[in-house]
């Protein structure tokens, strides 16, 4: 009897043990990641660090893969949070994060996924993508060009006059 209270409490303790996964994206603004599916049992904690080689736009998204058979939750995540880690700080954004802008830096950025398996035997799935779009240089309005061609109009107006005729 003591011995089935033993592996019981066992199975217990491992079924709901918290567990850590660490991934590399590489360089995200080279290449995007397409969206994959990891499993999960239990509380966990997964990060994925990225770098950037370029100033970018940076979007990520984290789904849910919930499973029911025959009324049973086969899989199903709770707590489902994606953060964002700039460099200096932990941002908790929910499940998607858009748009996001990120400068090229020696640091390595990161995502951070946490959230508890709660289908059957605490077992839980998510699909992660992340994908960048490029940071574009700042274009003049006209009425900076006109505001331009009007003050050096003036200068050219105010040297004139002042030469002695």
């Amino acid at each position: 009897m003591k011995l089935k209270l033993i592996a019981a409490a066992a199975l217990f303790a491992l079924a709901n043990a918290a567990t850590a996964a660490t991934y590399s994206l590489g360089d995200l603004s080279v290449v995007d990641a397409d969206p994959e599916t990891y499993n999960v049992v239990g509380s966990f904690t997964d990060t994925f660090s990225f770098d950037l080689s370029l100033g970018s736009y940076v979007s990520a998204d984290v789904v849910n893969t919930k499973v029911v058979v025959r009324n049973v939750v086969k899989s199903d995540i709770t707590g489902l949070t994606l953060s964002v880690f700039d460099g200096s700080v932990w941002t908790a954004y929910g499940s998607s994060v858009t748009d996001l802008v990120l400068n090229a830096a020696t640091d390595t950025y990161k995502f951070q996924i946490t959230g508890t398996g709660v289908g059957s035997l605490g077992k839980g799935a998510y699909q992660f993508s992340a994908y960048t779009a490029p940071v574009a240089a700042p274009v003049p309005e006209p009425e900076t060009y006109a505001l331009m061609l009007a003050g050096l109009g003036v200068v050219g107006f105010v040297a004139r006059r002042r030469r002695p005729v």
